[in-house]
């Protein structure tokens, strides 16, 4: 009977491991599928680095931060947002910010598009 009882806990427990945040799946590097050359570093910090294989001087240091299209930062005051989607902001060092709608983030890929624009901006992991 404990060994039942135990069992049922354990399943119970194991069920309950929360899937990684969205936030947690964002941190890594991550490559263009568009442009090889084209990577971005997004760092658990806040930190958002932008690079280009070859270009040292194409490396812009961004900060990122992910929020609920209920609850939008000022640089997205006069974008159309859905209350139920999560979007991404990217502010540079001078204060000019990017406004993007996250459609999709995994272990594998990032799928963003660019609100300004409507492009589609896809990356896939750089393994470690």
């Amino acid at each position: 009977m404990k060994l039942i009882v135990a069992s049922i806990a354990l399943a119970i427990a194991s069920s309950a491991v929360a899937a990684p945040s969205q936030q947690a799946l964002m941190v890594g590097k991550w490559r263009s599928t568009d442009d090889a050359r084209a990577m971005v570093e997004i760092r658990a910090d806040g930190t958002w680095i932008d690079s280009y294989t070859g270009e040292p001087s194409a490396t812009a240091t961004s900060h990122w931060l992910l929020f609920s299209g209920a609850k939008p930062p000022k640089a997205a005051a006069g974008e159309t947002l859905d209350a139920k989607s999560t979007y991404l902001e990217v502010t540079d060092q001078d204060g000019g910010s990017l406004v993007y709608a996250l459609d999709k983030v995994d272990a594998k890929s990032l799928e963003l598009l660019y609100l300004d624009r409507g492009n589609e901006l896809t990356y896939t992991r750089v393994k470690p």
